[in-house]
C-alpha cells in the first residue's frame, strides 16, 4: 500500500483511511485488505489539501518594442519579457519587464536649426508590440513639437545649444508600457500549475499482505488501523512537466520533469475514497 519515500514535492490531502481498510476476523489469524477508489481536487475543501510543488522562475520572450526614426527607420529594440513564476502552493505569477540596451538616437546637424532629439511614441513605425520614433527641431526660429519621453525641455527656444543625440532607456519604455505589462502579467497570474489531478488508492486483495503485516505491527482487531494525523505516501509518483510557448513558437520549460507523490493524511472527519 505505501513505502517510506523521501520527496520534496507532494500533493497532501486529508481522507478517511480507516474507511478503506477491509477486515477479516474470520480467518486465523485475522487478515486484513484494502478497497480502492479515487479523490480528486473538487472532491475536497481547500482546507484538505496541501500543494508542494517546485518553485520556478522563467524568463519568456512575449514580444519586441522598436525604436527609430520615420526617416531614418530601425535604430534598436528593447524585448517584453515576461517573468513567469510557479509558487510552492501551484500557482502561477507572472511579472512583465522590458529589457535591452540603451538606443541612441542621433541627428545631423543642421544650419539654422534650433534643434533639440527627443524619443517620443509613435505608432507608425511598424513593431510587434508597439514602437518609439525620434524627431525634432525647428527652422528660422520656430521650434518643432513632441510628446513622450522626454519631450522639448521647458525654457528650449531658437537661442539654446542643439541637442544633438537623446539615448532611450529599457526603463522609460517600461514605465511607458507599464499598463499593458499589468495587464497581460494579470492574464497569466492566478493560474494553476495543475488545472486537476486524481489521487488513486489500488486494491489489496484480503489476506497475507503488508497492510496485514502492519495491522499485526500495532495489534489491531478491526479496520481502525490509522490514527488522526496519521500519513502515508502512495509509492507511485506523477511526472509534473509545465511549458508555454514565446512569442517565436519556441518551447520554454516553467517546471522540468519533477517527480510529485500524494501523501494521504487519516482523519476520522475526512472525504471517503470513491
Amino acid at each position: 500500500m505505501t513505502e517510506y519515500i523521501q520527496s520534496d514535492y507532494i500533493i497532501q490531502i486529508n481522507a478517511n483511511l480507516n474507511n478503506q481498510i477491509i477486515y477479516d476476523g474470520s480467518a486465523n489469524p485475522p487478515v486484513w485488505g484494502l478497497s480502492g477508489g479515487i479523490l480528486t481536487n473538487t472532491d475536497l475543501s481547500d482546507d484538505d489539501i496541501t500543494i508542494f510543488f517546485p518553485e520556478t522562475t522563467t524568463p519568456v520572450l512575449f514580444g519586441t518594442v522598436d525604436a527609430g526614426s520615420i526617416e531614418t527607420g530601425y535604430v534598436g529594440e528593447f524585448d517584453v519579457i515576461m517573468n513567469i513564476s510557479t509558487t510552492q502552493n501551484g500557482r502561477i505569477n507572472a511579472v512583465g519587464d522590458i529589457s535591452g540596451e540603451n538606443v541612441i538616437a542621433t541627428v545631423d546637424d543642421k544650419q539654422h536649426y534650433a534643434q533639440y532629439v527627443y524619443w517620443s511614441n509613435d505608432t507608425t513605425i511598424p513593431s510587434g508590440g508597439g514602437g518609439f520614433g525620434f524627431g525634432g527641431g525647428g527652422r528660422d526660429g520656430r521650434l518643432g513639437g513632441g510628446f513622450g519621453l522626454g519631450g522639448r525641455p521647458s525654457g528650449f527656444d531658437e537661442n539654446s545649444a542643439d541637442v544633438l543625440t537623446k539615448s532611450l532607456s529599457s526603463n522609460e519604455v517600461k514605465i511607458y508600457y507599464q499598463d499593458i505589462l499589468n495587464t497581460i502579467a494579470g492574464d497569466i497570474s492566478g493560474n494553476n500549475v495543475l488545472d486537476s489531478w486524481t489521487i488513486q488508492l489500488s486494491s489489496t486483495p484480503v489476506g497475507e499482505n503488508n497492510i496485514t503485516s502492519y495491522a499485526r505491527d500495532i495489534s489491531a482487531v478491526d479496520n481502525q488501523l490509522f490514527e488522526n494525523g496519521q500519513s502515508v505516501i502512495l509509492d507511485q509518483s506523477y511526472q509534473l512537466f509545465l511549458t508555454i510557448q514565446d512569442v517565436n513558437n519556441n518551447t520554454q520549460v516553467l517546471v522540468d520533469y519533477t517527480p510529485v507523490y500524494a501523501v494521504i493524511t487519516h482523519y476520522d472527519s475526512g472525504a471517503s475514497f470513491l
